[in-house]
């Protein structure tokens, strides 16, 4: 298989950038750029932004299925190990990868990963069992349900500003967002570069066996975990609990929710300088 590949750039030690569901790679470009200094960045997309990709499957699927691109794109085209930074599900994939070819990792970065406390973890797992039939998850049901098509880049950031998912990103990353998210149909407009059925695919799709997946990871391979200060997704009991499991990882936070990459990028963006510079240029 060919897999594509996106490359932002930079010099140094190799970085790849693994995007939250739903989120292009252009919104990440704040910290991208700062780090490009003094590393390489590179990105094997999820298949949500494969050109041509089409539909998604008909039934959720796992999260292995981005991991196992993830290793078959480094494998193809990366020259050397990577740390892999992964936003949300990106973070998951990640570690998920670390597990399948743990020779291609040198450092994990997990930002907000997608590792729910237990209990709802239970939850998704049972809905996910019964095909989301009686539960159907919600982020999905929204994804499926969102607006696709725009006239013009102008009407999409106006759509998208007051946006409750937005209202803490300045003006700057909301259009880098919708310089990635769209792209020109064939006569004219714009639509989702990243489809709301591949968004809905991949909520659906949730790792639900990610704490068993945690025990397995290799002691000797660096982490970092942060998570946001106000984040529901990798909140307190979920750092308590995943300190216990990698009590070797790197866990603090920085002041935001769930997407405080894209609202926060300069803190973010030094959280990664200080650590990488510990761990990967030291």
């Amino acid at each position: 298989m060919d897999y594509p590949l996106l490359t932002p750039g930079g010099a140094g030690p190799l970085l790849h950038w693994a995007p939250a569901n739903g989120f292009p790679l252009t919104t990440y470009r704040p910290i991208i750029d700062g780090l490009a200094n003094r590393y390489r960045s590179l990105t094997v997309p999820p298949r949500a932004l494969w050109p041509d990709i089409g539909q998604p499957p008909d039934r959720p699927g796992t999260w292995w299925e981005l991991a196992e691109d993830l290793v078959g794109g480094l494998r193809q085209h990366a020259t050397e190990p990577v740390v892999a930074i992964g936003h949300s599900s990106g973070g998951v994939a990640s570690l998920l990868a670390t597990l399948l070819d743990r020779s291609l990792f040198r450092g994990l970065v997990l930002l907000d990963p997608t590792i729910l406390a237990p209990r709802i973890l239970d939850q998704f797992r049972a809905a996910k069992a019964d095909g989301w039939q009686v539960s159907r998850h919600p982020f999905a049901f929204r994804a499926r349900e969102r607006r696709s098509e725009f006239a013009s880049y102008e009407e999409a950031f106006a759509f998208w500003r007051d946006k409750a998912l937005f209202r803490d990103w300045s003006d700057d990353a909301l259009r880098l967002y919708v310089e990635g998210i769209l792209r020109p149909l064939p006569r004219r407009g714009y639509t989702l570069a990243w489809s709301g059925a591949w968004e809905a695919y991949y909520f659906e799709s949730i790792q639900t066996e990610i704490w068993s997946d945690l025990t397995r990871l290799d002691p000797s391979l660096p982490i970092l975990a942060v998570g946001g200060s106000t984040s529901d997704v990798f909140g307190p009991e979920s750092t308590d609990k995943f300190r216990d499991l990698v009590p070797w990882a790197t866990v603090t936070t920085v002041q935001g929710g769930h997407l405080f990459p894209q609202s926060a990028p300069e803190a973010t963006f030094r959280v990664l300088e200080a650590w990488l510079q510990r761990t990967v240029t030291r």
